[in-house]
């Protein structure tokens, strides 16, 4: 609210509060960008992080443009109110964005959650979400990317759906499937495939010490990759690299 010694009438007063809310947004939106302990969450929180950083600079550089324009003319309150509507916008759905994330219990899928509040709402704030979605599934698809093409699960802050199980002899066993953690943008059939493709590939390095998989890998990481910065927005990539790996 106001400070008590504003004095101003009704109607400026409700514009000054709708501007001022663009400062309190973009306040939580930096505490939560430099809080350690989501930091020290996982990647894929490091990732939204970064993410958020980049729409807080965007918005400041779009408030440099318009501070130049007021300097450089008149501009009255209902025109600063006007420009204001979309930046506030986007602000109070990252807030909101932030918060349902942090309310979410354990170790949520960000990528899941993301997925399901990029169906809903203005459609003009989709492209945020899009990015902000994007962003958290980089450290997945890294760990996919290791997975499908050495074996390997690299997933340090257990955000991958795939983990070890609890056998340790027998490789059909090793690795299982982390349900609440497979990303809705991939369907069963693919899950399965990937599964399948990176426990051979690891049965194949550790057990039977076979290199010619990696001349082969080689050859269709060339024909089906042709870039290594995958997010979920490469699904078509994702498959076809799947498949070929699969044959």
């Amino acid at each position: 609210e106001l400070a008590p010694d504003c004095r101003t009438d009704r109607a400026v007063g409700h514009i000054l509060l709708r501007l001022a809310t663009l400062g309190r947004h973009c306040r939580q939106l930096e505490i939560f960008t430099r809080c350690e302990r989501t930091r020290a969450r996982g990647r894929t929180w490091r990732g939204l992080q970064s993410a958020l950083r980049e729409e807080l600079a965007a918005y400041r550089r779009s408030l440099a443009v318009l501070e130049n324009r007021v300097l450089s003319s008149r501009v009255s309150l209902h025109q600063l109110l006007a420009w204001a509507h979309h930046p506030s916008q986007r602000l109070a759905t990252l807030v909101l964005v932030v918060r349902h994330l942090e309310s979410q219990p354990g170790n949520p899928s960000l990528v899941s959650s993301l997925s399901t509040l990029s169906q809903h709402g203005d459609p003009a704030l989709q492209p945020v979400l899009q990015r902000l979605k994007e962003a958290v599934s980089r450290p997945v698809m890294r760990s996919l990317l290791r997975w499908l093409l050495e074996g390997v699960l690299d997933d340090p802050d257990n955000e991958y759906f795939i983990a070890r199980g609890k056998a340790t002899h027998n490789w059909r066993d090793v690795y299982c499937l982390r349900e609440s953690m497979i990303p809705y943008d991939l369907d069963h059939l693919l899950v399965q495939k990937i599964v399948r493709v990176g426990k051979s590939i690891n049965f194949l390095r550790k057990e039977c010490n076979d290199t010619v998989w990696l001349q082969l890998v080689e050859v269709v990481q060339q024909e089906h990759m042709p870039k290594t910065d995958f997010t979920l927005g490469d699904m078509f990539s994702i498959s076809s690299l799947v498949d070929a790996l699969d044959s």
